[in-house]
């Protein structure tokens, strides 16, 4: 937490760290950056205009409906080549969505562990980027979804692909059961990878919630992964006022 709270581009020395303090709910839902003033106001109505806003929101779901695509090709065929193949065609469109998202450069201080080291990576949650950008780096690891996400169109390739956990919020008995498969899993040598956010709601960057504590009740190794996206105009996360 100290980290990421003192993070700019890199983690900072040690000792050059402020003080933590406790913020109030009303700070870790504030949005920092509104549509206000002639710069931001100009910017938006030139790129909504000249459609643009539009051809890179189409270009970015493009990329995103073949990154799928992709996924879902990887299990037809139970060949470790032909997985690889097609996870290497996934992260190629993830970071093809991120380039159309204005993410051109992303900045990665030091690398996942591998799942022979810890199966749990835990991150914060700003926005939706740390779930797609932790999908790419970590190869394609599990995660915990929503039952009735399976709706989705190609979304049930994902989850086996994937391995995911999957939570059904009208079973009283599913927070134990998915909390038990965690445990199970993180002690599993042949398990997956699972990426948590133990926020559990995403963030403003301007403070962090209290951690939930199920990632940690298996007693096993966790790689933390801090997120902090450099921001000037516009603060991407996706809290507060700006939903």
């Amino acid at each position: 937490i100290q980290y990421w709270l003192g993070m700019g581009w890199h983690f900072p020395e040690p000792g050059s760290l402020p003080p933590l303090r406790t913020a109030s709910k009303r700070t870790a839902l504030k949005y920092d950056t509104p549509l206000a003033g002639w710069y931001e106001i100009s910017k938006t109505a030139l790129m909504t205009i000249s459609g643009l806003a539009f051809l890179r929101l189409l270009l970015a779901l493009l990329s995103f409906v073949t990154g799928v695509l992709c996924v879902n090709m990887s299990v037809i065929v139970p060949h470790r080549w032909w997985y690889q193949f097609w996870c290497l065609s996934t992260r190629a469109c993830i970071y093809s969505i991120l380039f159309w998202l204005g993410y051109y450069w992303v900045v990665i201080d030091g690398k996942p562990a591998h799942r022979s080291e810890t199966k749990l990576l835990l991150s914060n949650h700003t926005a939706l980027v740390e779930v797609i950008l932790i999908y790419a780096v970590a190869h394609l690891p599990s995660f915990v979804s929503r039952v009735e996400n399976l709706s989705i169109p190609l979304f049930g390739g994902i989850v086996r692909a994937s391995d995911a956990i999957l939570v059904d919020r009208n079973d009283k008995s599913s927070k134990h059961k998915t909390l038990d498969e965690i445990c199970k899993r993180a002690v599993d040598p042949s398990a997956p990878q699972l990426m948590i956010f133990p926020e559990g709601t995403l963030n403003n960057q301007l403070a962090l919630f209290r951690f939930n504590r199920g990632a940690f009740e298996a007693g096993q190794p966790v790689q933390p992964i801090c997120f902090k996206i450099p921001y000037q105009h516009f603060n991407p996360c996706w809290t507060g006022q700006c939903v």
